[in-house]
Formats: C-alpha cells, sequence, structure tokens
C-alpha cells in the first residue's frame, strides 16, 4: 500500500511541475502582412516561395533574456501570414531580405482582432521592366540612401506561362526558363539608369508566339550578396519577329 501511495505522488509531483513549465497559451492568434517599399509605397517584390528570406516575429517580453521567435516565409509581393500565434505582444524583424529596414514593428496580438503587420524599407535596387511585341526592356536603379558600392551582378531575364516565375531553374510546376544577362558584374556605372532592350529570341530561342509572363532579378555584391531583388511580374504577348 505505502509503495502504490508512493507512486501516486511522484506521479502527481510531474504532472504538476510540468503544468508549471508549459505555460504558454494555445497559439490563437493570426497575423497577415506585406513588406513595402517605404519610399515608393510600392509591394517588395520578392522571390516566389522564398525559403532564406524571412520575416522574424519574436516575443517582447522583459521576463525572457532569450524570447521564442518564429520565422514566417515570404511569398509573392513581400506578403507573409500565420494564422496560429499565442496571445502575447511580438516584434517583427527582416532576415536576408535585400532592403534595408526603415522601422521596428510592435503589436499586440489578439484572438479577436486579426492584425494586418506592414513592414517598411528600402530595397538595395529597383527593376523596372517593359515588354514590347518581341522585345524586353529593363532598368536598374539604386536608391540614393543604399550606399554599397559593389558590381552589379548576376543579372536573370524570366518568363514562364504562369505568373510564379523564378530564376536560375525550369519547374515543371511553374514551367519557368531564365537566362543569365552577360552584363552581370559590371561596374554600377555601367549597369545603372540605362535602359536595356533584348530581343526575346536571345536568351529564349525556343520561347512560342502568345502570352507569357516575364521577369528581371539582379543582385548588387557586398548587399547580402546571396539575396536578389526583382521586378515585378509582367505578362506580355509575343508576338514573334
Amino acid at each position: 500500500m505505502k509503495k502504490i501511495y508512493f507512486l501516486i505522488t511522484v506521479i502527481s509531483t510531474l504532472l504538476a511541475s510540468c503544468t508549471e513549465i508549459d505555460n504558454y497559451p494555445a497559439p490563437n492568434c493570426a497575423i497577415k502582412g506585406q513588406i513595402i517599399d517605404s519610399e515608393t509605397g510600392e509591394p517588395f517584390e520578392s522571390r516566389i516561395a522564398d525559403n532564406i528570406a524571412l520575416v522574424r516575429v519574436r516575443e517582447d517580453n522583459p521576463k525572457y533574456s532569450n524570447p521564442t521567435y518564429f520565422d514566417l516565409r515570404i511569398m509573392e509581393k513581400g506578403t507573409f501570414i500565420e494564422n496560429a500565434l499565442p496571445e502575447t505582444t511580438y516584434k517583427f524583424y527582416l532576415q536576408k531580405v535585400p532592403m534595408v529596414s526603415t522601422d521596428t514593428i510592435r503589436v499586440q496580438l489578439s484572438p479577436t482582432t486579426p492584425q494586418n503587420v506592414v513592414i517598411k524599407g528600402i530595397p538595395y535596387l529597383r527593376i523596372a521592366l517593359e515588354v514590347a511585341r518581341d522585345s524586353m526592356f529593363f532598368t536598374i536603379t539604386k536608391p540614393t540612401s543604399i550606399t554599397y558600392t559593389g558590381n552589379i551582378t548576376e543579372i536573370f531575364v524570366m518568363y514562364g506561362n504562369f505568373n510564379r516565375v523564378n530564376e536560375g531553374f525550369t519547374n515543371s510546376l511553374d514551367n519557368t526558363l531564365a537566362a543569365y544577362v552577360p552584363i552581370g558584374g559590371a561596374a554600377q556605372a555601367n549597369v545603372l539608369n540605362k535602359t536595356f532592350k533584348l530581343p526575346l529570341i536571345t536568351p529564349f530561342p525556343t520561347i512560342t508566339k502568345g502570352k507569357h509572363y516575364f521577369r528581371v532579378c539582379a543582385r548588387l555584391s557586398g548587399a547580402l550578396s546571396e539575396r536578389r531583388n526583382y521586378s515585378p511580374t509582367i505578362a506580355a504577348e509575343f508576338v514573334g519577329q
């Protein structure tokens, strides 16, 4: 009988200690948000389904020296979403995103009020793109507040049959084709603020007549060098030559 009583006492103690340790509320809050260019008001152009550039959501509680954080994947047009966060206060940070953040976001989450979070920043590069008949025209500019002096590297032009266009691969889901532009690696003075014309059959000799989706990306060396900035994805009709 004493052994049974001792066993019950031990189990009760363990259960009580577990309750004390795991005292976080159930995740019952939702957020959605978007990264915005603070100078133009336009959405931040991100890589589709990026697994590196993230929004880090860190609990803002002075009781914890190393608070819990969650990493949210950035989707199209710099958007992000999470539907299961505990009710508390959080700060939002950019992780490996090719832009300079211009503000710090602090949000108190509530289960009754889904939060819409806007994070503002300045991208390292901006890329404007047009497609007319048989050619694409793109211009790369750098905001005056960005002081990196490295070369412009890895310029890619892309097209696909759907509006989810990425560089560097052919994907059976998105049917994307990308091509490297050899002006990459040039000094900024040779690339910035110049409009480049590229006949579509030059990078894409097998392109067919009809509607396609186009995009351009580029990288500024010395500024989170593994990350690229992107143009918006645009739809255009290729009429052939």
